[in-house]
């Protein structure tokens, strides 16, 4: 009995990043313990930055590029070779739309932050043999990263700071027993 309270209690302060089999199952196990990092699209942080597209597809080489301009442009660099299209956001600043060649697509946009831009395309891509998640990250970040990685290194986002507010508690709570006995 005692033993399993104490697995118990080790399972609450364990901080590795679960075992998954793809890209799609991380972020499922990642984005929720992560939503404090998540800014709204209002802020515009994605703007004018090199996104790296990131995915966890073996047969995936391409050098995908993405930058969203403050003028609405968006451009897509594939190994240097750019295409142009437009990209809005929807009243709820919550939405993205992308035009490119005459088609329109809508995304959700998951987690934005300063380093990573996860959105996710209205519809259920899975049952098209697509993955969930659309995943940009910071170009200087990402680059030449294994996608196992680039997730590693989002999961730090909260295992880093939740190891600080540990330490912390932990801190906290030896000097107050220490001012409780020497009190005494």
């Amino acid at each position: 009995m005692s033993n399993k309270i104490i697995q118990n209690i080790s399972k609450t302060f364990q901080l590795e990043l679960p075992e998954c089999d793809s890209m799609d199952e991380y972020l499922d196990a990642i984005l929720p313990k992560i939503n404090n990092w998540n800014e709204p699209l209002s802020k515009l942080g994605f703007l004018n930055k090199r996104w790296l597209e990131v995915k966890d597809d073996e047969e995936f080489k391409d050098n995908i590029l993405h930058i969203f301009c403050e003028d609405h442009e968006y451009l897509i660099s594939i190994e240097g070779n750019i295409l142009k299209g437009t990209w809005r956001t929807l009243s709820d600043d919550n939405t993205l739309i992308f035009e490119m060649g005459g088609r329109k697509e809508l995304y959700d946009c998951v987690f934005n932050h300063p380093d990573y831009f996860i959105l996710k395309k209205h519809g259920n891509q899975q049952r098209k043999g697509f993955n969930k998640y659309f995943f940009l990250g910071k170009e200087s970040n990402v680059a030449n990263s294994d996608w196992t990685d680039v997730m590693q290194s989002l999961y730090s986002l909260y295992s880093n700071n939740t190891k600080f507010m540990i330490y912390l508690v932990a801190i906290a709570l030896a000097i107050i027993i220490i001012l409780y006995f020497s009190l005494m």
